[in-house]
Order: C-alpha cells, then structure tokens, then sequence
C-alpha cells in the first residue's frame, strides 16, 4: 500500500471521529446547535487532542525502547495511541465538566438568594430565624456549586426544568445540611 493511500485512510478516520463526537454532541447537549463554529472547534479540538497525547506517549515508547532509527509503526503503539485517543475523548465529552471559580461564585450567590427566599414562605421553617436559613442556604450553595457541572445548568436554562442528576445532588447535599446544622443549633441551644 502506498503512502498517500495510508494518507488518506489517515484522514477519513479523523473526519470520521470528528462527525461521531459531532453527533453525540447534537444528541446529547440541547445547546449544541446554538453555536456551530464553537461546537465543530471543541470535537476537533477534542480528535486533535487526543491524538497529540497518542503521539507523545508513542514517541515515549519509541524512545524507551532505544529505537534509534525511523520507527516502524507496531500493533503495540497502535493500540496505545487508540487507547490514549479514547480516554481523551471519553473524559472530554462524557465527564461533565465542572463550574469555574467565577461560575461558582455567580451559581453560590444566585442560588443562596433563591434559597432563602423560599425557605422563608415556608411554613415549616417559621420557628427559624433569618440567620439559620441564611446558613443552611450557605450550606448547600456552597456544596452544590463545588458538585453541579456546566452541561445542568445548561439543560436547566434551555429545558427550564431541574435534570434528575441535579436533583440528587441537591436532595443528598439538603440532608447532610440539615443533620449539620440541627446537631450545631441544639448545641448552640444548650
């Protein structure tokens, strides 16, 4: 087989990745189609970037086994970059990617002031004062921002509904909360 014929499988491989993360992209994240130019540039990115580090860790290979002269490409440094490739692609599309500091901060602060104000209409938290719920909304904003990722609060501001991943971060996150600080304000009570 000659070289420009591996060229081009070359390259219709990495066109073929970037259109599977192009459409796991479409199907999966509601804002994908908002910006077609930024969303084509992060599933390149993520191809290209997955295939530099399979680059690096072929040549580390390469270089621990002392091959000092043009390397002949092996089913083992194949399977290596394949890997490198995949693990890349999985944490960079599958992992949600949590909030920056300045999103946490805007998130923590957004959320406490909706906290209380709905904790106070409550009925159920009129024996507590305006500080305790102040805390207990602190508790969980600052829990909540630490562990919501980008891709919920993007499905909550198109969907305007709370994904079930939200919610179960919330609800655990609420609980312990609530056992901290009731423990504290019986001690406090004493």
């Amino acid at each position: 087989m000659d070289n420009n014929m591996k060229l081009s499988r070359f390259f219709l491989g990495l066109a073929l990745l970037v259109m599977a993360l192009l459409a796991f992209k479409f199907t999966t994240d509601p804002l994908a189609g908002a910006n077609i130019t930024a969303t084509l540039g992060e599933a390149t990115g993520g191809v290209m970037g997955g295939l530099s580090w399979g680059l690096i860790i072929w040549a580390a290979i390469r270089l621990i086994r002392g091959a000092g002269k043009a390397p002949e490409v092996r089913s083992f440094t194949l399977y290596t970059a394949a890997i490198t490739v995949a693990l890349f692609i999985v944490f960079r599309f599958f992992v949600g990617t949590p909030l920056s500091d300045s999103e946490r901060i805007e998130f923590s602060s957004g959320f406490e002031k909706t906290c209380f104000s709905s904790q106070r209409k409550s009925d159920e938290n009129a024996s507590l004062t305006d500080s305790q719920l102040r805390e207990y909304c602190s508790c969980i904003s600052s829990s909540l921002s630490a562990e919501v990722t980008e891709k919920e609060l993007k499905y909550v501001g198109v969907n305007k509904v709370i994904p079930a991943s939200f919610q179960k971060k919330s609800q655990k996150i609420s609980e312990n909360c609530s056992q901290q600080l009731l423990q504290k304000w019986e001690i406090d009570n004493k």
